[in-house]
């Protein structure tokens, strides 16, 4: 029988969501990294400037990538809050929030208000929300929207809402025009799932779906007749079909020596404090599935699970992948793991104490990679933040101690979890930015006379946080473009140490104005995070000065 605990204490709640929202805005101040979520910064302000918002260009180049909704929501933020960090940042914490609310929403159309409280706060404290709440890509805001679609679509089908069906619409729509058409994948793949393990066939041809695609198609149309204009059928053809299903047919360029189980060790970490729970979750779901010959009763749900099943098989099988792509089935994972959860409470002594022993590992991870940041790689020496860090974990330990089996076995992970990532938003992303050499040329540029309309990149240095800083599209010259550009007198080119070899080689007298160190900080690695190794993963960025020869 489920036990109730204290989480359904609203007060507690409440606390527990704070904290957890208070260390997302940790991260919002912090500074864009490269490529991502530098450029999307960047596409973003260059769309206010132009005011064009359907044909998009990258630089002086023709844009053919994501789906244009997170810039658009950026762009609006720039218009309110001025163009800046916090205001690329926050429209995507916004979608993660509601994200966060879908998903106690979705928990409870099946489950108890305590299950649906609890997928709530590990969907909100995994790992992977830290990352996309601070690293902003399109995700975040998929994830939202996608969250939200899910939610509406069961409430639709459990009484009809003409409410429920106008917001199950919108955030399909919203999934679609932030990442394509997986956003309409992982709703229909959860009716279909629970339609047909119910054998309730007539559920997937209500004339109300045809309104749905109807509604949602028209809600496409500014972006698809954005896309025609600009690309042709080649636009229109990658958004619905190449960008996606092409990476599993092999139509898409895109091609890396992935294996199927990528994104099964990705999910380990990025789901991480609850990744532990997650796993046998899904393995008790589906063997019930099987033990029931694949026809559930009425009573259950298939919702969850199918969608997740089935959509993690379709990405396992893309020929290109990056961890991000399964973040937008948390939701549905933290589902599956808080209704398996609240049926282990009441389980015997002795697998209670194998669960606990599991979130004591999961609560290691956490506090392992906290040692790594903040007294190996960059030794911290901020009070405030020890201090925060020793709450955190001393209420996780106390945790241990409680007599109620829901807190000694989410406490301790969650209090390490967050403490965690307090020291990577607050320190530990922060201490890595200073080798982001696009950013950091930025702003001393920023601080200079240099005329910035005299400013060019050469030899691969384009950085996209450097466009964003500047408020100006970076352009790239070669040796070859240097007798005319120097004719009106000098320029100051950020390139690397081969770019100063050919461009004194070519003759032209050349002076190093400033050096810069340059690390992929949203790829961090053991090397760039010893301090015994870390010069030798860094690459000089020199800004010169070039006069006429």
């Amino acid at each position: 029988m489920p036990q109730t605990h204290p989480l359904l204490d609203n007060r507690v709640f409440a606390a527990l969501m704070t904290v957890v929202g208070a260390v997302w805005l940790v991260g919002l101040p912090v500074d864009v990294m490269d490529n991502d979520a530098a450029q999307y910064a960047h596409l973003a302000r260059q769309m206010l400037a132009s005011g064009e918002y359907l044909q998009i260009k990258n630089r002086n180049w023709e844009y053919l990538d994501k789906p244009p909704l997170h810039l658009w929501l950026s762009a609006l933020s720039y218009a309110v809050f001025g163009v800046g960090v916090v205001a690329y940042k926050l429209p995507a914490v916004v979608m993660a929030a509601v994200g966060v609310v879908s998903t106690g929403g979705l928990a409870r159309v099946y489950y108890t208000e305590a299950v649906a409280r609890s997928a709530a706060l590990m969907v909100a404290s995994c790992q992977a929300l830290f990352l996309i709440t601070n690293d902003v890509r399109t995700d975040t805001v998929l994830l939202g929207a996608t969250a939200l679609a899910l939610w509406q679509l069961a409430e639709f089908e459990r009484n009809g809402s003409k409410r429920a069906f106008i917001l199950m619409c919108l955030g399909v729509s919203g999934a679609m025009q932030t990442k394509g058409p997986i956003g309409l994948m992982v709703p229909a793949l959860a009716l279909i799932s629970d339609a047909a393990l119910k054998r309730q066939w007539r559920r997937l041809v209500r004339p109300a779906w045809l309104l749905a695609a109807v509604l949602v198609l028209l809600s496409l149309a500014p972006m698809t007749w954005g896309l025609w204009k600009q690309h042709g059928e080649t636009g229109v053809r990658f958004y619905f079909w190449t960008q996606s299903f092409g990476r599993i047919t092999g139509e898409s360029i895109w091609k890396d020596d992935t294996t199927p189980l990528f994104f099964t060790h990705t999910f380990i970490w990025s789901f991480l404090p609850w990744s532990l729970l997650a796993v046998p979750a899904w393995f008790s779901r589906v063997r019930t599935i099987f033990r029931a010959k694949g026809h559930i009763d009425n009573a259950a749900e298939a919702f969850t699970v199918g969608a997740f099943t089935l959509a993690f098989v379709a990405f396992s099988l893309s020929r290109y992948k990056l961890p991000h792509y399964i973040f937008v089935l948390f939701p549905l994972a933290a589902i599956i793991t808080a209704a398996w959860l609240d049926q282990m409470l009441g389980a015997p002594n002795k697998l209670m104490r194998v669960l606990q022993l599991t979130q004591l590992a999961a609560a290691t991870a956490p506090l392992i990679l906290l040692g790594m940041f903040a007294v190996w790689a960059f030794p911290m020496e901020s009070v405030v933040l020890w201090a925060v860090v020793a709450v955190l974990v001393g209420a996780g330990a106390l945790s241990l101690r409680s007599p109620e089996p829901f807190w000694r076995l989410m406490g301790a992970p969650l209090g390490c979890m967050l403490a965690f990532n307090v020291v990577l938003a607050g320190h530990g992303f922060p201490s890595a930015l200073q080798y982001q050499a696009g950013m950091a040329a930025a702003r001393m540029l920023l601080r200079s006379e240099i005329p910035l309309d005299r400013l060019y990149a050469m030899d691969g240095t384009l950085a996209y946080s450097m466009d964003f800083y500047l408020h100006k599209p970076m352009r790239e010259v070669a040796v070859e473009n240097l007798p005319e550009l120097t004719r009106e007198g000098p320029v100051w080119l950020f390139t690397t140490e081969n770019g100063v070899n050919k461009t004194r080689d070519a003759g032209y007298p050349v002076t190093v104005v400033q050096t810069f160190m340059d690390h992929k900080v949203s790829r961090l690695n053991g090397p760039f995070l010893n301090p015994q190794t870390r010069q030798s993963t860094l690459q000089p960025r020199h800004l010169l000065r070039v006069d006429a020869r």
